[in-house]
């Protein structure tokens, strides 16, 4: 198990170093998946932006 934890934390690391990606960072015109657009917009009022 060492060998294997060495190698998830090594890899684990390599992924920080490479910055954000995914979905996550995706502008709504790109999300592809499950209906994420409707829910946010159906959410999008109960939320306030203070600035």
């Amino acid at each position: 198990w060492d060998y294997i934890r060495t190698n998830v934390s090594r890899k684990a690391t390599e992924l920080r170093q490479q910055g954000f990606s995914g979905a996550a960072m995706l502008p709504y015109s790109e999300l592809e998946y499950g209906g994420i657009v409707k829910k946010m917009e159906k959410l999008e009022p109960k939320f306030k932006v203070r600035g």
